[in-house]
């Protein structure tokens, strides 16, 4: 059995997983919807390695079925969105299209895969238009 405590300004709630990976799971869902609190932190109790404190989900070891969480789903994501298509005052930076004659796809100018540092700059990304994209990433896949 693994305890842990989550700490939220100054709120104190303890909670029993059955294994490490559980707990772990746990954590990570709790520091993203916390993502914005200051003052937050869970304490792993583990058989395995003692006490372990996080406070921020980065730091978790958690995978879901082998796999990060979807990073298209993240809060950090999502806003990052947003602002990159008011940036781009919601047009595609390669042929103009608005949203109201094309979706509208936010896309890495630089890999994610190739450049995992770059994924959160708003720097690295281009509003463009669903052709466009689906243009650009299958000129990209066939020089890789």
């Amino acid at each position: 059995m693994t305890q842990v405590t989550y700490i939220l300004n100054g709120k104190t709630q303890r909670k029993q997983y059955v294994d490490d990976k559980r707990a772990h799971t746990h954590i990570y869902k709790w520091l993203v919807k916390h993502a914005k609190t200051v003052s937050k932190q869970a304490i792993l109790y583990s058989i395995n390695n003692g006490p372990t404190t996080f406070s921020r989900a980065e730091d978790v070891p958690y995978s879901e079925q082998n796999n990060t969480p979807n990073f298209y789903l993240t809060p950090q994501w999502k806003e990052l969105r947003v602002q990159a298509l008011e940036r781009d005052k919601s047009r595609c930076k390669l042929c103009g299209a608005s949203a109201s004659e094309s979706k509208l796809e936010v896309n890495h100018i630089k890999e994610r895969a190739k450049y995992p540092e770059l994924e959160l700059e708003l720097s690295n990304l281009e509003t463009l238009c669903e052709h466009c994209h689906q243009a650009k990433t299958s000129r990209f896949n066939r020089k890789t």
